[in-house]
């Protein structure tokens, strides 16, 4: 509702079903790769700090 009073002060368009889709798969593109990189990361960590407790 307040986007449909404000939005237009602000020269916004009104947001559609296909744009707050897409604004969706970016989001969930951009958590997935986020979480892939953090779980990538933490392995690297957990393999060298393994191999530090073989020596």
């Amino acid at each position: 509702m307040a986007f449909n009073t404000l939005g237009s002060m602000f020269g916004m368009d009104e947001i559609t079903s296909d744009g707050l889709v897409k604004i969706f798969l970016a989001g969930l593109v951009l958590v997935l790769l986020t979480w892939a990189g953090a779980y990538f990361a933490m392995k690297s960590l957990s393999d060298q700090l393994s191999k530090k407790k073989l020596k």
